[in-house]
């Protein structure tokens, strides 16, 4: 083994060590709003993206869910650089149009290194996104939304940050599937 090679295996077990550490966090902050009777699901959400844009310092972070009448991705919560304009507050996106709108129509993560150079990329109002990681939120099998994180630089989302992600899109999943019982036994 190259001393180069045990260098970037220190670099990566240093990165997974963070990503595991996120991952007890995010729990914690899922733990916290759902066990409180003051739980709002907007609030949770909220503060899950802000947890996520800063710790990775990622450009935005995102999530949209899934209006069941009108079969449109509709923004829920923001988090990121830029701030939101009226238009952008009240965005919708097709579940046949765009990264997101792929995502929640197949189900599954899409990573998308360089924007610029994808067919389902749209052109929205934060022209400095280059790559896109799309991860769908689902309660049991149905998929209800999306996690949307957009970063300035290209080819910046990987695997490993894939897989954590799909696990917090899981606890996501639980977290609102826990809110409309809570509403449903009201």
């Amino acid at each position: 083994m190259t001393t180069m090679n045990v260098a970037e295996l220190r670099e990566r077990l240093a990165y997974l060590d963070l990503l595991n550490a996120f991952h007890q966090e995010i729990q914690k902050i899922i733990r916290i709003f759902t066990s409180s009777e003051h739980f709002s699901t907007e609030r949770g959400l909220q503060e899950i993206v802000n947890f996520i844009q800063k710790k990775f310092d990622v450009y935005m972070v995102d999530i949209l869910l899934l209006d069941d009448i009108s079969r449109e991705l509709v923004l829920y919560v923001y988090a990121g650089h830029e701030p939101l304009d009226p238009l952008t507050r009240n965005l919708r996106v097709q579940l046949d149009e765009g990264v997101s709108g792929e995502c929640a129509k197949t189900g599954e993560t899409v990573i998308v290194h360089d924007v610029c150079q994808d067919s389902r990329y749209i052109r929205g109002p934060f022209p400095k996104k280059q790559s896109e990681m799309c991860v769908p939120i689902r309660i049991r099998s149905r998929v209800v939304g999306v996690l949307d994180l957009q970063q300035e630089e290209k080819n910046c989302f990987g695997s490993d940050l894939a897989r954590v992600m799909e696990q917090v899109a899981v606890n996501l999943g639980f977290m609102l599937e826990n809110k409309k019982l809570y509403d449903d036994l009201k």
